[in-house]
Order: C-alpha cells, then structure tokens, then sequence
C-alpha cells in the first residue's frame, strides 16, 4: 500500500477526516442539537454518503493493494445494494411489514450509514490524512459522544416510561456504542489512560443492562489484558495485575453503590440465570420454521426480499444470520460466510503491525458475536470505523505527526 502525498494542515479541523468525522457527530445527535429527521440532518447524511460512496468507488477501482476484508465488504455491500432497489421498485414508499412500516430506503440507509465510514476511513488513512495523533484527539471526542448519546437516550427512555405510567428504568441500546469505543481506546499508548478509559465504558455498558453488550465488552477487555501481558516481565506482570485489581474495586463497587441495588437490574440478572433471553429463542426458532416449512424453494435460495423479516413477524430477526437467511436465503448466508473469511483471513495476514492486528481482531470479536444476539453488520458507527478502517490501512506505521503530514511509503 502506498500512501500518497498529502498537503500540510494548520489547525485541527482542516483535516478532511475531521470535517467528515463533524459531520457525522451532528448527524448522530440529532433529537439533541436539533429536530431530528429535519431537513439539516437529511443534508447532512446525503454529504455524507455521496462522500463515502465516491471513496468506495476510488477504493474499489484502484488496483493499488487492499486488504482481503475488502473484497468480503465488497460483496455484502453489492448484495444489499441489489436487493434494496430492488426492494424500493417492488415495494413503493414504505414496507408493507406486519407490525412496523419503515421507508423502503430505509434499508439500502441502513447498510451504507453502517459499512461505507469503513471504507472511507481507511481511504483518509491511505491517503495521509488521518494519522495517529489525530485520531488520538477524535477518539478523546468520540468518548464524550458515546456518553453524551447514552445519557440522552436515558433521558428519552424514562420521559417515555413515565408517559405509560411504568418504572423509569429501562435496557438503553446505547451500551453497545459504548462498547465499540473499546477497541478505539487502544490509540492511548498508557495503560493507565486505557484500562481508566476501559473501565468508565463497562461502566456505562452495566449500566444500559443490555446483556449482549456486558458480553461483548467483557470478553474484549479479557482477550486485551492477556494480549498485554504475554509480552510483560514477571516484575512487570505483578504491577500491572495490582493495578488491574485496584481498577475492578472500584469498579465493582461503584456498581455495587448504585445498579446491583436496582430491582430491574435484579430482575434481569435472575432471568438470565434462569435461561430467559427475553423470549429470542422461541423467536428464533419459529422464523427458521418458517424459512424450513414455508417457504418454497426459490424463496430458501433467494430469500423473501429486503425487509422479509417484517413482513413474516413483528420485527427484525435481531440475529444476522436468520435476517440474511430471511431477506437473502441461502445466496445471502453463502455471500456472508465469504465476508467473515475475508475479515478473519485479514487478521491473518503475516506483515501487519501488532496494534493493527489486535485492533482489527477485537473488532472481529464484538461484531462476530454481536451477530447471534442483535444486528451487527447493519450497526457500525463512526467510532468504529475510523479506528477499523485505520487499523486496515495500518495507520500505525506511517510514524508522522499531525498537523504536519508527510509522504509514507508502507510496503505490504
């Protein structure tokens, strides 16, 4: 990979990343800053996407090295495109689904808010214009944001509580945001900086009671810690465990202060040692069923359409896998199978930094099993995409500092 000559910068927001990186930060608080859905924030992701769309183009016809990940977002970003204008002709304005009726371009939306940053990332990166400092500086932002966007979802959630006469507690879909912050937060060189940063965002991921959530952020904390001290001395092993276990005290006790009083927390704690997940399981169950015993042939290759799901149950699968084997059939299964070997085949590769490579594994990890509980492929976000698409174009081996950005030449 070749990263091309770039001009010099002067302040901090002359960066292209910086205004690209803005813009999505108003865009995704909208309902706070401004009416969301008006016509600022349409403009705004209209900029947004005729610009990530113009860098998959650029990305996609140079013939310049691009890792294997590429080609298995090539594909799913190819198939949702067919099957979301598709659905657009066939469907009119709205899906016709049984409980919800969302825009048809809804769907293509979807897709592209969540999988063309990536590309765009990874584009600014390349092309030196987002490098380590100044993703360092976006990450500190992004941290802000995530919690910025979780107390106003709190917010939102007990205003709509109180207005059904029910407790103001409730789970907050906002836990899984603070858990893709996880993997940015290693662009802090300091442990100290990291494990902090770690720890306040599992405190926020307890908090929001989303169980998926506490799983994933658990696990990639887990898979960092032994990650850093394969390569500790026994010295250095013993410190870091102390400061580790000082860390989870606090931690625990400031959830033992405040959420492990909380009866819905309780409640929720007890029904998941009991095996209730909220009633996915038989929800599962009966879309496969009705993949296997309803549908005809054609319709198990192809699938039923984009937005299948909704017409066939009350909502989405939240499950990847059965929403792609409903929408897509077996076509789609195959097509996402090829876009999970091109990802774990890229964490593979031999000549990559060791920060790239446990970034991009740490993303594999939360999005890989966020697919069997919740829609993973369809829900990346800025936070993750600018440090996924920097670790892909190993941003961490251009060795320039902002605001001065210089020519690099990386050989793969």
């Amino acid at each position: 990979m070749q990263i091309s000559k770039s001009k010099s910068y002067n302040s901090f927001l002359s960066s292209p990343f910086s205004v690209y990186a803005l813009c999505w930060a108003l865009y995704r608080l909208q309902g706070l800053l401004f009416v969301a859905g008006n016509f600022f924030s349409q403009l705004i992701l209209v900029g947004l996407l005729f610009v990530s769309l113009r860098h998959a183009c650029l990305i996609y016809t140079s013939k310049s090295y691009k890792p294997l990940f590429f080609r298995g977002l090539g594909l799913m970003i190819l198939l949702f495109t067919v099957y979301g204008i598709i659905l657009i002709f066939t469907d009119g304005a709205v899906t016709q689904g049984l409980m919800l009726r969302p825009p048809t371009y809804n769907y293509l939306k979807d897709y592209y808010v969540s999988l063309l940053p990536i590309i765009t990332c990874y584009y600014y990166t390349q092309k030196g214009y987002l490098n380590e400092i100044l993703l360092k500086r976006w990450v500190a932002i992004f941290l802000l944001l995530g919690m910025l966007e979780y107390f106003f979802s709190q917010r939102v959630i007990a205003a709509e509580m109180r207005s059904m006469g029910l407790d103001e507690t409730n789970v907050n879909n906002t836990g899984y945001i603070m858990v893709s912050m996880i993997p940015c937060l290693l662009i802090f060189k300091k442990y100290w900086i990291q494990y902090t940063c770690m720890a306040l965002c599992l405190l926020f991921v307890f908090f929001s009671m989303k169980r998926g959530a506490i799983i994933c952020g658990l696990i990639m904390v887990l898979f960092h810690i032994v990650n850093n001290m394969r390569s500790f001395s026994k010295e250095k092993k013993i410190l870091f465990f102390v400061s580790l276990s000082l860390l989870f005290f606090v931690v625990v006790n400031i959830l033992e202060a405040s959420l492990f009083q909380n009866d819905f927390y309780q409640h929720r704690y007890e029904k998941t040692l009991d095996g209730d997940v909220s009633g996915r399981d038989a929800f599962f169950s009966s879309m496969f069923t009705y993949y296997k015993d309803s549908e005809t042939p054609l319709e198990q290759f192809v699938g039923l359409g984009a937005n299948g799901t909704l017409k066939i149950s009350s909502n989405y699968a939240h499950n990847d896998w059965l929403e792609i084997l409903i929408n897509q059939g077996l076509l789609g299964i195959f097509f996402y199978l090829l876009y999970w070997l091109s990802f774990f085949k890229t964490v593979k590769r031999s000549r990559i930094s060791k920060l790239s490579r446990e970034i991009i594994t740490m993303v594999l990890l939360f999005t890989f099993m966020k697919t069997f509980f919740s829609m993973s492929i369809s829900n990346y976000n800025i936070y993750l995409s600018s440090i996924f698409g920097f670790a892909l174009a190993d941003g961490f081996l251009v060795g320039v500092k902002y605001p001065k950005l210089v020519n690099s030449h990386i050989n793969h």
